[in-house]
């Protein structure tokens, strides 16, 4: 049995803010329209959703995306170009998608900086009364932001 040797930068980040900022507006910009800023959330303990994409490969981990109810309704309707009351059926979907997205913007800057992975289908998961244990041991990147249509915290827990 052949074991295949691993190349991963020396210099990896310290933080992965910076491009993980830059995917999520990326991302927010095409998908809904709107601007994604950076700042502090006075309702982080509200949110009831949460999707969650997987990384594996170089780099092991999860990426999630968090926001409230409304605020997911408001995505699912931009994403779908209706009305939000009528956005309630896909927004499990759309919210998925935009995780997956960015998720997708990200592993593109991953790959620049020559580090191979791949990422999972999205998971969406309703409701707040949950504990998300991630096993990868690393680097914790988290940015709450506020978009036209509410606040999302993006969380980013990788292995290296």
């Amino acid at each position: 049995m052949t074991t295949q040797a691993r190349f991963i930068p020396a210099a990896l980040p310290l933080s992965w803010n910076p491009a993980l900022e830059e995917s999520a507006r990326e991302v927010f910009e095409v998908m809904l329209g709107s601007s994604f800023r950076v700042e502090p959330s006075p309702n982080a303990g509200t949110f009831s959703l949460t999707a969650v994409v997987g990384f594996a490969g170089q780099i092991r981990g999860l990426l999630t995306l968090r926001c409230d109810h409304s605020s997911g309704l408001f995505i699912a309707a931009r994403m779908l170009g209706v009305q939000p009351s009528l956005a309630e059926p896909e927004m499990n979907d759309a919210l998925g998608e935009l995780s997956n997205m960015v998720a997708g913007s990200f592993k593109a800057k991953l790959e620049q900086d020559g580090l191979q992975c791949m990422i999972s289908v999205p998971t969406v998961i309703s409701g707040s009364d949950y504990h998300l244990h991630n096993v990868a041991d690393g680097s914790v990147t988290r940015l709450t932001g506020r978009f036209d249509g509410g606040t999302v915290d993006i969380s980013l827990q990788l292995q290296h």
